[in-house]
């Protein structure tokens, strides 16, 4: 459990540095967006492992993370445009997804892959884990 904790702390500390390197760059805004939309994904699946690994299943909701795993969750509920993050999980399964800038689904069902990093309105998908709708161009870590 320390492990982890330690590993939300760093994922907040890289959170709160993209969102700063942010700041007075208005043409750059969406990318910022973008950036902290995939921050906030990384730093709810190292809370949603973390409590998976204590309860042998994902929480119902990003609540149930609070305040154990993490403090407030409203710190990575939402995505850079301020909309909050679809959160579903379902015993060990679970998916993260930011709608982009447009707050729209805009991809197929099953559809996976890179997208242009360029296109904002593309949605961010992580299930279980794994990345599978991502900007081309980020570390899928």
């Amino acid at each position: 459990m320390r492990v982890q904790r330690g590993m939300l702390g760093l994922c907040m500390l890289f959170m709160l540095l993209d969102s700063f390197l942010a700041i007075g760059a208005p043409a750059r805004d969406d990318q910022a967006k973008q950036k902290v939309s995939l921050a906030q994904i990384v730093c709810l699946r190292v809370a949603i492992e973390a409590y998976q690994q204590d309860h042998l299943q994902v929480p119902t909701a990003i609540e149930d993370l609070a305040p154990e795993y993490l403090k407030k969750t409203e710190v990575c509920s939402t995505d850079g445009w301020g909309r909050r993050l679809l959160y579903y999980g379902l015993r060990t399964h679970y998916l993260l997804m930011s709608l982009g800038r447009n707050g729209v689904p805009d991809h197929a069902v099953g559809e996976s892959g890179e997208f242009q990093a360029n296109d904002y309105d593309q949605d961010t998908v992580l299930i279980d884990g794994e990345w599978v709708r991502l900007p081309s161009g980020h570390c899928a870590h």
